[in-house]
């Protein structure tokens, strides 16, 4: 193979300046999953085994079709070995340098072994960098063969159960790059950085010397913006402490600080000299950034206090499993931050280390975890790991927090590893329980959290909370947590499970993406980033300029109360536009008229409350929608609110005005009462409303009014009016409601109000991945025409506020889990005055807050009515 030599960020070093030396990379293997080099291969068992051939590497061996696939519960995991062979040359300019040869990660066990010779002792262990030295065992100038045996079951049982037996996907292979790392004899070998807001910093440089040069050694470092320009004066030292570092400190004036909002990011430059040389320079990314938990109160990022608005990640691509790319890494990152969310947990392994390079430079607070998701390493494997994600991952700024496992998988005697590695003494956090004043109960309920937040005495952030499943969870609910919650001093925020579903192509069932059933369809996006209707729900419930929705009638001014709820930004940096749309005549999509105006800014401190005043013209109320978009300094969107501001009397006056008031022939008037007896009006609900009337009129243009009436006396799911129309021709509809998104009672936010071209589909959530989906409910119902291929299109609207409409029921998942299946009609369509919320996978709605609840009525009488339309 034909040599490369990279300086990826994975590897935080070095460039040549003056005499000094570089270290080298040269790649053995490609850098992720889009970029590989063939390797020799042999698999021992399963799908093509018991041969040579060539592999992708780095890759997940069944996901190029050898081996077997497990998922973690498996009872009979497979367990086949993989013989990897790979020859490259060692050039004679490498002689007086040293050697390292690097795994950014294998699954499981890896032997390793160069031109026949060990190259150290087996690795065990999957989501961890390790390393040999082989200097010695090279043959410079000429061909090197490398062995590696990788088996996906370790022969250590605590890895397997550690990492293994789990809810996910587990692969066989070796899943991240495999480099070669050529460097001086003396070097410096690796860098430990705390670095705080106020500027001062300790920074921790760890020399690889030979006998010769240990007496007589110094470390300068020179701090850099990340373009390479130096800012305050170079520090240096010598001595080599007990703990084998040389020990550099100082203070820089006004650094520009890290924080998620503030992502500003150095470099220290660290120069290994003796003798007036320079024997070695190391560069390392970091950032000034303070991280303080304050007990009995909560955390503080710079001296403010932060809540954490986070979602647990898996490594994980539908084609590759763990084998990833820095462009599906970065894609996670903005989409994270396109919620709004600050912070992201890594469940329940280390990431991949450009993973981390993202969060630093665009802005997330980041949970590492040991991989450990019920039960726990064995002491010495679990001390030797925790040092092996510690050295990798400590100079982070975006890593605030250690997890020593997950649920129970918590080696209690390695919880003072972490420091031994850290000069920053992050806290270590055990996800699922309490810790050190901080309680990261799982799963606990809307009622136990408002306790725990108000009665308790620890820190409280749930770091897993809200499971998804199909379309239950995660926006379901969250509107009532965070409102609530967000108001006690002891709530830090919550993470929700999980960001995307886990499915994977299967070569062993004709390449169909399997997601495991119930188990990986956890998501708020698909297998391929498939953008769920949570999603949005949690952009606008997260988002940091919060907006109360104005009531648009003549008496409005223009006037919007708004609050700054990040952190650290002043609503200064924000952009804000006004739009206002008129759609076309009748129920039409096209945009009549729309204008569009930049708004002044508006200056809010974090946490101050104002108005944003908006310039309406004077016929502001013949439009039909109302956008307001805030934007950030970057220019990302935070949040899009819109608002109708037509009503649906208005809507319902348009469209009865449109047909005139023709009238209509013997023969129309037989087929619409022909088509409106097939319609089968009748009034609905659970339980069954009281006290019901119906009529229906027929008017002159061939629309036909059907007026209602019922009673509401207990607790209901929905109710309303239905309509049969069958399913069978449907082609899609024409929605004039807030869209183009589904919702539940305990997820309305999120769809804004407009009028939507809705192509039918039969998508069941975390199933088909067809999204936004075409049945369920749509909130603020004004209107909608069904297209229809074999009978006359229906269009239905109503001159009543506050209705739903429901398109159909939407199918129930195969393998479903009770409570994130919701309770709606079986009827086709639906115009109703209540609807019903949706469930988590282990909850009930009304567990997770008031809006799931049931819709209590006491004597409250419905009435209303539905304008229906038949066309050819």
């Amino acid at each position: 193979m034909k040599a490369r030599y990279l300086l990826p960020a994975i590897v935080g070093l070095m460039c040549q300046t003056g005499t000094a030396q570089e270290t080298m990379i040269q790649y053995l293997s490609g850098t992720d999953k889009d970029h590989t080099v063939a390797w020799q291969f042999f698999c021992s068992d399963g799908m093509k085994s018991g041969q040579w051939t060539t592999i992708a590497v780095p890759s997940c061996w069944e996901l190029q079709g050898f081996g077997g696939y497990n998922y973690g519960w498996d009872r009979d995991p497979h367990r086949e070995q993989g013989h990897y062979r790979h020859t490259f040359q060692a050039p004679e300019t490498w002689r007086g340098r040293r050697v390292f040869l690097t795994f950014e990660g294998v699954m499981t066990d890896a032997t390793v072994s160069l031109n026949g010779q060990s190259a150290g002792p087996t690795h065990q262990g999957a989501f961890y960098r390790f390393q040999y030295e082989v200097t010695d065992l090279l043959k410079l100038g000429g061909e090197n063969e490398l062995d590696v045996l990788v088996d996906k079951e370790s022969a250590n049982a605590s890895v397997n159960e550690a990492e293994r037996r789990a809810d996910y996907w587990i692969f066989g292979g070796i899943f991240r790059p495999v480099y070669l790392e050529i460097k001086p004899r003396d070097f410096i070998e690796r860098v430990a950085i705390d670095a705080r807001h106020d500027g001062s910093f300790r920074m921790l440089a760890f020399p690889n010397l030979s006998q010769k040069t240990e007496r007589d050694v110094s470390i300068e470092a020179e701090i850099q913006t990340p373009d390479g320009r130096r800012v305050g004066k170079p520090v240096a030292a010598r001595g080599i402490g007990a703990d084998g570092a040389v020990t550099l400190a100082g203070k820089l004036t006004n650094p520009l600080q890290w924080t998620s909002e503030t992502p500003h990011l150095y470099q220290a430059v660290f120069r290994l000299k003796s003798g007036g040389r320079t024997l070695h320079e190391y560069r390392q990314r970091f950032g000034f950034r303070t991280i303080e938990v304050r007990q009995g109160d909560g955390f503080y990022v710079n001296g403010v206090k932060v809540l954490m608005k986070g979602v647990n990640r898996h490594t994980i691509w539908p084609e590759t499993g763990r084998a990833i790319s820095p462009a599906v890494a970065l894609e996670d990152v903005r989409l994270i931050k396109e919620m709004n969310m600050n912070a992201v947990r890594m469940s329940h392994y280390p990431p991949d280390s450009y993973f981390l390079d993202y969060c630093d430079s665009l802005g997330l607070y980041v949970l590492d975890e040991l991989a450990g998701w019920q039960s726990k390493y064995d002491t010495p494997t679990a001390r030797r790991l925790v040092g092996e994600m510690v050295r990798r991952d400590v100079n982070h700024p975006c890593i605030l927090f250690w997890d020593n496992g997950n649920e129970g998988g918590f080696n209690t005697e390695v919880r003072g590893d972490y420091a031994v590695w850290d000069p920053q003494h992050r806290q270590v956090l055990e996800p699922w329980g309490k810790l050190d004043g901080v309680d990261t109960k799982h799963y606990p309920g809307y009622a136990h959290s408002l306790e725990a937040v108000s009665e308790g005495d620890h820190i409280y952030m749930p770091t897993e909370s809200l499971h998804g499943l199909h379309d239950g969870g995660h926006g379901a609910g969250i509107e009532d947590y965070w409102e609530t919650l967000r108001q006690w001093k002891l709530y830090a925020g919550q993470f929700l499970w999980n960001l995307t579903d886990e499915g994977i192509i299967r070569h062993d069932r004709r390449d169909t993406l399997d997601a495991k059933g119930n188990l990986g369809t956890d998501g708020i996006l698909g297998p391929h980033h498939e953008k769920e209707g949570s999603f949005y729900t949690i952009k606008q419930v997260w988002s940091p300029v919060f907006v109360r929705r104005p009531k648009l009638d003549a008496s409005w001014d223009g006037s919007l109360y708004i609050e700054n709820r990040y952190h650290f930004t002043d609503l200064s940096q924000c952009a804000f536009t006004m739009g206002l749309t008129r759609y076309g005549n009748g129920l039409d999509a096209s945009v009549l008229r729309a204008d569009s105006t930049s708004l002044p800014t508006v200056s809010l401190k974090p946490g101050e409350d104002g108005i944003l005043h908006l310039p309406l013209p004077e016929d502001w109320r013949d439009y039909d929608m109302l956008r307001l978009t805030a934007r950030d300094a970057r220019g990302q969107e935070i949040c899009t609110w819109q608002w109708p501001v037509t009503t649906s009397a208005k809507t319902a006056r348009r469209l009865l005005a449109e047909n005139g008031t023709p009238e209509m022939d013997n023969e129309t008037r037989a087929r619409t009462e022909a088509a409106m007896a097939k319609l089968a009006p009748k009034i609905i609900g659970r339980p069954m409303p009281k006290q019901t009337r119906m009529d229906w009129t027929l008017l002159p243009d061939g629309t036909v009014r059907l007026n209602y009436e019922y009673l509401l006396d207990g607790d209901y799911d929905y109710a309303g009016v239905a309509f049969t129309y069958p399913e069978q021709g449907v082609t899609g509809a024409t929605l004039m409601a807030n869209g183009p998104y589904r919702v539940w009672k305990n997820r309305l936010k999120g769809p804004g109000f407009g009028i939507y071209e809705k192509p039918y589909n039969n998508s069941i959530t975390g199933e088909k991945w067809d999204y936004p989906e075409f049945k369920g409910y749509y909130a603020e119902f004004h209107a909608v025409t069904l297209h229809n291929s074999q009978q006359p299109d229906l269009t239905l609207f109503v001159p009543d506020e506050d209705r739903f409409v429901q398109l159909y029921a939407p199918q129930r998942p195969a393998q479903y889990v009770a409570p994130s299946v919701p309770v709606v009609p079986k009827e086709d369509i639906c115009v109703l005055s209540h609807i019903s919320p949706i469930g988590s996978k282990f909850t009930l709605p009304h567990v997770e807050g008031p809006q799931g609840e049931k819709n209590h009525c006491k004597g409250q009488t419905i009435r209303g009515s539905v304008y229906l339309r038949f066309s050819e």
